[in-house]
């Protein structure tokens, strides 16, 4: 396939902090980019960074899109403060213990009789609890696969598009697109019944991001929502045209992320991980590039698509197509 027929923009997952955790440099990047999609609450994202986000996005002329996920936030904070609350109980009662043990040698007796001698010597206590392994604990991230209904989709979508849209009535800003999350998003590439249920969710007339020649793009063209084809700046394909969906990003060389961005933004094609040339079907469809916020040098990714694209957009779209 051709490369894109239109203008290609940029568009970033954003506002995936929770509490005082922040996931990404969104100030940094806000103001590079064209699109934000925003954490709703359930993989990330919480009142504040919300509201906070689209005043962000509103001030730099940013276009904001909702962005969905899987309701599996795990923070680790709470992990950490429930393993310290167990730690103290524990100390603290191993100390009352061993006052009682004292007590008792001491032939000191509770309640009101009398008597009774000393008693023999106690036992020494010859086990302790110990706490050896915390380097397991980590966040979902809406980047593991849960089972639900269709119905239970279709609601957990409708909730999340809901609440963003609180915040952005409240700023005067519109609804722009919808963006599923992490491994929702490759769930409905693959399966329409479930692709039906969250785009079902979706206000009439607003665009849906997906990925170009999957369910996404069929389910977007039978319900008559506009669709977006999304390119992948920092996510690596297979053979098949799927993503390599990593629960923690890894890092990327800057040589490799500039030869991955520029082959799929000139040629329309993606190298895959075994080594393929794989064809991107963008067709005639709007044409958006996405980043990741939590890519270790995510910043510098970013920069390196905005000149890329802007210098493809200024050659083929002189005139701002």
């Amino acid at each position: 396939m051709p490369p894109s027929s239109h203008p290609i923009a940029i568009n970033v997952d954003l506002g995936e902090g929770y509490g005082n955790y922040k996931c990404g440099p969104d100030e940094e990047l806000i103001p590079l980019i064209d699109h934000a999609n925003v954490a709703c609450g359930f993989h990330a994202g919480d009142p504040l960074i919300m509201a906070r986000t689209v005043a962000l996005c509103k001030q730099h002329g940013v276009k904001v899109g909702a962005h969905p996920g899987l309701p599996d936030i795990q923070v680790c904070v709470c992990v950490w403060a429930c393993f310290c609350l167990c730690l103290f109980l524990f100390v603290f009662g191993l100390v009352w213990f061993n006052v009682l043990c004292l007590l008792y040698l001491s032939g000191v007796r509770w309640g009101g009789g009398g008597g009774g001698g000393g008693g023999g010597v106690g036992a020494p206590c010859r086990e302790k609890m110990t706490c050896t392994d915390m380097t397991s604990v980590s966040q979902g991230f809406g980047r593991r696969e849960i089972k639900m209904s269709p119905e239970e989709l279709h609601a957990i979508v409708l909730y999340q598009i809901g609440a963003l849209q609180g915040f952005l009535a409240a700023a005067n800003v519109p609804l722009h697109h919808v963006k599923p999350h992490g491994i929702l998003y490759g769930m409905i590439s693959r399966d329409a019944a479930l692709c039906r249920a969250v785009y079902s969710a979706v206000p009439a007339g607003i665009p849906v991001f997906g990925l170009a020649g999957t369910a996404q793009e069929e389910v977007a063209r039978e319900l008559g929502l506009p669709f977006v084809a999304e390119l992948y700046g920092d996510v690596k394909y297979r053979a098949d045209g799927s993503l390599v969906i990593d629960r923690v990003k890894q890092a990327w060389r800057p040589e490799d992320a500039e030869r991955h961005i520029r082959e799929q933004v000139r040629e329309g094609t993606v190298t895959a991980t075994t080594g393929e040339t794989v064809q991107l079907p963008l067709g005639g469809y709007q044409v958006s590039l996405c980043c990741h916020s939590d890519s270790p040098g995510c910043v510098g990714i970013v920069k390196q698509a905005r000149g890329i694209i802007n210098e493809w957009n200024k050659e083929k779209f002189p005139q701002g197509g």
